[in-house]
C-alpha cells in the first residue's frame, strides 16, 4: 500500500529528530497498540489519529462510527489499567468539523481543538 510506506517513510525522518527514549509505531490496530502499552508502560502515549484506528473484531471500515467508539473505549480502558496518559487525536475537515463521528468527543476527559493560519510563519 503506497500510503503505508509514505506513513513508514515519514515515521523513519521524524524518528532521528527524537529522543531514544521515545518508541514510534506505525500501527493501526487496536490490539497491537494496547499490547505495546502493556508491555512498553509509557509515561504517554499518542494515537494519531483515532480515526486510522481498527479493531479487528468490529465489522466496518476505520473511521466509521462503531470502529472509533470501540478502539477510543478501548484505549481509554486500557490507560486506565496500565495508567498510561493518551493523547487521542482526532482531524478535522477542511469546514472544521471533526473528521469522522463526533462521539470521541464524549468517550475522553478533555477536548482541546488547536487552530493556526495555513500559511503563517
Amino acid at each position: 500500500d503506497p500510503a503505508l510506506a509514505d506513513r513508514d517513510g515519514e515515521l523513519s525522518r521524524v524518528a532521528g529528530l527524537l529522543p531514544s527514549t521515545c518508541l514510534l509505531m506505525s500501527e493501526t490496530t487496536v490490539d497491537a497498540v494496547i499490547d505495546a502499552m502493556a508491555a512498553v508502560r509509557p509515561a504517554l502515549m499518542v494515537v494519531d489519529s483515532i480515526q486510522t484506528m481498527m479493531d479487528e473484531n468490529v465489522m466496518s471500515s476505520p473511521g466509521s462510527v462503531a470502529q472509533v467508539r470501540e478502539c477510543a473505549t478501548r484505549l481509554t480502558q486500557a490507560a486506565k489499567d496500565h495508567r498510561v496518559a493518551v493523547i487521542l487525536i482526532g482531524h478535522v475537515t477542511k469546514s472544521g468539523e471533526v473528521a469522522g463521528p463526533r462521539l470521541l468527543e464524549h468517550v475522553v476527559d478533555t477536548v482541546v481543538y488547536l487552530e493556526g493560519e495555513r500559511y503563517q510563519q
